[in-house]
């Protein structure tokens, strides 16, 4: 069977795709839930109305109702009043913040009903308004006059002034007469008029308010509808003279001394408003019910007491409590209102007409706001946009599982190149069929390479990008390893291969240097004295052979001994003491300082490896040192660690390239002493220091004196713990 090859592209080709559909969903289906939703709210809406519509004509409770709206005769312009329904009972303070939603009517020349003084328009019109709250008949009449006269304080009368009458018929089928006649704007009740027009008494009932304004006046009152019987009139009397006090102008609805002038006062019904109420409680996303007459006068409504602002509001407030309740709720609900442009949302108006012996009578109108349906929406979305979530979700996890997968991966993939090549620059290939040797010493400076992990890496299947490096660099390590095992092979050959050559010559130069004085015995031609010259350079020059292969071949030497020394715990300072004593006799011409913070500073290691690297760096800050300057030696202990310092006045390192003098073969010929020739070094002292600093778990580093006159080696070995295994 083959393996199909998931690459790397595809995995994250495949990712993509997964979180490019969210937005391509999302834009879908809120695209198609609100045209949907908006046409079913329209149908739906429609529907409910026709229902609405039959019940009201089938209901034999309302049918003398709607009966009589039909039989009643035509309305007269102005005369024939009409009050609009108020939720709320207006306050009595003669202002028309109340009466925003009140259509008023506006009275002017048309409307006199006596004249006894030629008329102009500024001397007085005025707008009347009426609402109910079916407990109340609330006026407003808003009065333009120029001239504003009150009742004389000394005065009884209530006719001398301005002043406003008010007729109507009681539940008797009465005439009742009514005058409003402050002695300044202020608080008031209406006087009740006997038939002869005199003032009988103050009547509680009708109550109000006076208020002057820039123009004329504001009055505000407002009567029981118990005393109400339908025919109603109301007028205006403009007193511009304060002497004679008489009445130029009336104007009103009608003269409200004859009462076959009266109008008709139409009332929004109660019982058909309680009708349109259980309608809209079974229909709670309709935000308003009314019915008109054929006249457009609203007689009945069923309103919700939630505005636009307060529907704002109250899905404000919704979301606060949820945010609390129902954090992912509200945030789905903030990010629709986001996505969800507001023109996607508009308010439905459906009218119906109610039909009643084949004339229409009456139409019943039904509104859902621009809130109540955006709120529809919202609720509506809310599940594509769980799913869309969902799905959001679903790609990031597969996105993030697909990243950590990657990542952790890459890391073992980066823990296998630094682990191929270790501190000594030795490869070790990441496979567990390449050789690997492992060093066995407390410090575990030579770690074994994450086999395990690579061998997971060897058996993943199929094999996509990641993979494919990681074998094409195991396989790159192997050869390496190869190659270098080949390059330490050669070169322990050629030493081999140069010693015997090296050997011979040796040998050849000792036996002339032997033979040289029998020569003349055997009639052959002695060796003069500038010949002997070119032989004894020839002998200078073989030694410095054996010595440069000595040298090289003493760091594998070291390395391969490493294992085979007796690791022990011994005292630092003691070793110290030890060697400075000899390099005081080697180096009788050289000054040496030694200071040695603790009597005892035991620590785990081989103490002829300490004694080996304390004898390079000696060696070399002797060869570099400044004649009759001191070299100085310091062992202190920092933290866990113990210091060692060698320190010695002479040339500085190079600015770039110190730590480079720890590698094999690199070094700095020292020119003040001596020639070139005579100074020459391989460079490996300082890289058997570090073999043996780095075996001791330990770090070394080289550094210019704070002073500029000299150079501070610096060795931190780790000082004896009690948890430190011995093997």
């Amino acid at each position: 069977m083959t393996n199909y090859r998931f690459s790397l592209r595809k995995q994250l080709l495949l990712t993509s795709l997964v979180l490019l559909l969210v937005p391509v969903v999302g834009y879908v289906g809120i695209s198609q839930w609100v045209n949907l939703l908006s046409r079913n709210q329209q149908h739906n809406l429609q529907t409910s109305a026709r229902l609405m519509a039959q019940v009201l004509v089938d209901t034999g409770r309302y049918n003398n109702r709607l009966h009589s709206i039909a039989m009643v005769e035509p309305i007269r312009p102005k005369k024939d009043l009409y009050a609009g329904h108020t939720p709320t009972a207006i306050v009595l303070d003669g202002k028309h913040n109340d009466w925003q939603q009140i259509k008023a009517i506006a009275y002017g020349k048309q409307q006199l009903v006596q004249i006894d003084h030629p008329y102009r328009k500024q001397s007085l019109t005025f707008n009347l308004s009426l609402a109910t709250d079916y407990k109340s008949l609330y006026c407003l009449l808003q009065v333009k006059d120029n001239t504003v006269v009150y009742r004389d304080l000394k005065n009884i009368t209530v006719h001398r002034n301005d002043h406003i009458k008010l007729s109507f018929v009681d539940l008797l089928g009465k005439p009742q007469h009514y005058i409003i006649a402050p002695r300044q704007p202020s608080n008031f009740e209406a006087h009740k008029l006997a038939a002869n027009g005199r003032s009988i008494r103050y009547d509680r009932k009708i109550n109000g308010a006076w208020r002057a304004t820039d123009q004329g006046y504001n009055v505000e009152f407002k009567l029981p509808l118990t005393m109400l019987n339908g025919q109603f009139a109301i007028a205006v009397a403009d007193v511009d003279d304060r002497d004679s006090r008489a009445v130029n102008f009336t104007m009103g609805t009608a003269d409200t001394t004859d009462i076959n002038t009266w109008g008709n006062i139409s009332l929004p019904s109660k019982a058909l408003s309680a009708q349109l109420s259980s309608f809209r409680q079974a229909a709670p996303h309709i935000d308003q019910i009314q019915l008109y007459d054929s006249y457009n006068q609203l007689i009945a409504e069923s309103t919700s007491t939630m505005t636009k602002d307060s529907a704002i509001k109250r899905n404000a407030a919704n979301e606060n409590i949820t945010s609390i309740t129902n954090f992912t709720t509200t945030m789905t609900r903030l990010t629709i209102s986001k996505l969800l442009p507001a023109q996607t949302s508009p308010g439905f108006d459906v009218t119906t007409p109610i039909l009643f012996g084949g004339k229409q009578i009456a139409r019943l109108q039904l509104q859902r706001s621009k809130a109540t349906v955006r709120e529809i929406h919202i609720q509506a979305l809310q599940k594509p946009l769980y799913q869309s979530v969902l799905l959001l979700a679903l790609g990031i996890t597969i996105a993030l599982v697909l990243a950590s997968i990657l990542n952790r991966r890459l890391k073992a993939f980066t823990t296998n190149m630094q682990l191929t090549v270790d501190a000594q620059g030795k490869v070790h290939p990441a496979t567990d069929s390449a050789p690997n040797k492992q060093r066995q010493h407390p410090t575990k400076l030579y770690t074994k390479p994450n086999t395990k992990l690579n061998t997971k890496l060897n058996r993943a299947t199929p094999l996509d990008e990641i993979q494919q490096i990681s074998e094409g660099f195991i396989a790159l390590s192997y050869r390496i390893q190869q190659y270098n095992h080949h390059l330490e092979a050669m070169a322990a050959r050629l030493a081999h291969e140069l010693r015997t050559p090296l050997s011979v010559i040796r040998t050849s130069l000792q036996n002339l240097n032997l033979q040289n004085p029998n020569i003349q015995n055997q009639g052959l031609k002695p060796i003069d004295a500038n010949n002997q010259v070119y032989l004894d350079r020839a002998d200078n020059g073989l030694d410095r052979l054996t010595n440069i292969l000595n040298k090289m071949s003493e760091p594998t030497r070291l390395e391969q001994n490493l294992d085979e020394e007796d690791i022990e715990h011994f005292d630092l300072a003691m070793v110290v003491q030890g060697c400075v004593k000899g390099y005081k006799q080697i180096y009788p011409e050289k000054r040496f300082e030694i200071d040695i913070e603790s009597q005892v500073i035991s620590i785990m290691g081989i103490p002829d490896l300490i004694a080996q690297l304390l004898d390079k760096l000696i060696h070399n800050a002797v060869e570099f040192s400044k004649p009759n300057s001191a070299i100085k030696i310091r062992l202190t202990i920092q933290d866990d660690f113990a210091i060692l310092r060698v320190i010695n006045a002479g040339p500085e390192l190079p600015d770039t390239g110190a730590a480079q003098l720890l590698d094999a073969m690199v070094s700095i010929p020292n020119t003040s002493t001596g020639s070139a020739a005579e100074n020459f070094h391989l460079g490996l002292g300082l890289y058997i220091a570090r073999i043996i600093v780095d075996f001791h778990d330990g770090h070394i580093s080289l550094a210019n004196r704070d002073d500029s006159q000299g150079v501070i080696v610096t060795i931190k070995l780790p000082l004896l713990r009690l948890s430190t295994k011995l093997r």
